[in-house]
């Protein structure tokens, strides 16, 4: 394994490739690009990773979908870095996403992206500066209106100029009169920490020499530790007590406290509690759908069978389907329930609730933090149950 197949975050189209001299595409449709594994990587790289790579001139994101121990071109670049050592993406994911290009002629780098939690991905931003001492004679007029922006707000993001002035820039840059760098954005979405405070040791408070208001808040804090006798949040020990961050300091510094940080999960259904209810006594005409429907769900070998239940609304087939992912998660395996959008309602949920305790929501109106946890959750194994829209479909369930 001395090479891998990334498919770069970038839009290629499908046209015959001709861009880069150092990397070939062995498809058109795929433009999956050929990159040597340096040494010090050899024993992390892994399929379906988010990985950095050169591209040219510029520095991309892209998964590796492949490995092969030859390359089809002479001259390889190497794969600059891995920016997560937890896979994004699954043999099976990998495999359906090029059945999505090819059916949907659509670029795999497209259906890859429907399979990646929204806000991971990092594009690099060009920042543009005027150079120091250096002439700046015959200028056009955009050009000199250019440079006027950069003397009023200085550093600039080339990004954000009128596409007028990006062409003057190109020119600038060429003459040395402006300096262009590069920097990477930071994901959109990541995990969430916050910080908080535990009791270390009550009575080191005694020995500190304090003012009598500040030994008035570390009192207070101290109190409401020992009272709760676990970490809490240093926002909710700033509204209880009104102390700052500096007598927190004093007092970690005093070894009355401790500060940490820990990473706190973004849920939307975090605090909500659903009554256990058991499931009702099926119809003869459930009974007859169940039973068929029960017999393809048997673990053994047998050919993929599809179900569609006829009925009028109110008719009962939403327990059908809830009895068949309750078989599947007493299989160990997970499963996805998908329902339109409009009727992911509060009552649904709480229906859904009330039987599978490992459930996860996926709608439109979850916030971007909420997703990616969610997201981070599945791909962990530690949903049973995923219940949403059609964003939901490629949720990473290991075990689907």
């Amino acid at each position: 394994m001395n090479y891998a197949q990334v498919v770069v975050n970038t839009p290629l189209g499908i046209a015959k490739p001709h861009e880069e001299e150092n990397a070939t595409a062995e498809s058109a449709r795929e433009r999956a690009f050929t990159y040597s594994i340096p040494e010090h990587l050899a024993d992390q790289i892994a399929l379906g990773q988010l990985v950095w790579v050169p591209f040219g001139a510029r520095r991309l994101q892209g998964v590796v979908i492949a490995f092969s121990a030859t390359s089809p071109v002479e001259q390889t670049k190497d794969i600059d870095e891995i920016v997560d050592p937890r896979p994004f993406l699954s043999a099976a994911h990998i495999d359906l996403a090029r059945w999505i290009a090819r059916t949907y002629l659509g670029s795999l780098n497209d259906a890859i992206q429907l399979m990646l939690p929204t806000g991971v991905e990092q594009e690099p931003e060009i920042l543009i500066s005027l150079a120091p001492n250096v002439s700046r004679e015959k200028l056009t007029e955009k050009q000199t209106a250019l440079i006027d922006q950069l003397t009023r707000n200085g550093e600039m993001k080339l990004g954000a100029l009128p596409r007028e002035l990006r062409s003057a820039a190109d020119a600038l840059a060429r003459r040395g009169v402006i300096v262009k760098r590069t920097v990477l954005v930071p994901p959109r979405a990541k995990p969430k920490h916050v910080k908080s405070v535990r009791l270390a040791s009550a009575d080191a408070l005694t020995a500190m020499k304090l003012r009598a208001a500040q030994a008035e808040r570390c009192a207070a804090i101290v109190d409401i530790l020992r009272a709760e006798n676990a970490p809490v949040w240093i926002s909710a020990l700033y509204a209880a007590t009104n102390c700052t961050l500096s007598d927190l300091k004093k007092l970690e510094a005093a070894g009355v406290v401790a500060l940490e940080e820990e990473e706190v999960w973004r849920d939307s259904l975090a605090g909500r509690t659903f009554d256990v209810v058991e499931p009702p006594k099926l119809t003869a005409e459930q009974e007859r759908a169940w039973n068929e429907i029960a017999a393809a769900l048997a673990p053994r070998p047998s050919p993929l069978a599809t179900f569609l239940l006829h009925g009028v609304t109110g008719s009962g087939k939403t327990e059908i389907y809830m009895r068949a992912l309750a078989e599947i998660i007493a299989q160990g395996k997970q499963a996805i329930m998908l329902v339109p959008e409009i009727a992911l309602t509060p009552q649904t949920i709480r229906r859904f609730g009330a039987r599978f305790k490992r459930m996860a929501v996926v709608h439109s109106r979850l916030s971007l933090g909420e997703r990616y946890d969610t997201w981070r959750r599945c791909r962990d194994g530690q949903v049973d149950v995923v219940i949403g829209s059609r964003s939901a479909l490629f949720a990473p369930l290991p075990r689907l």
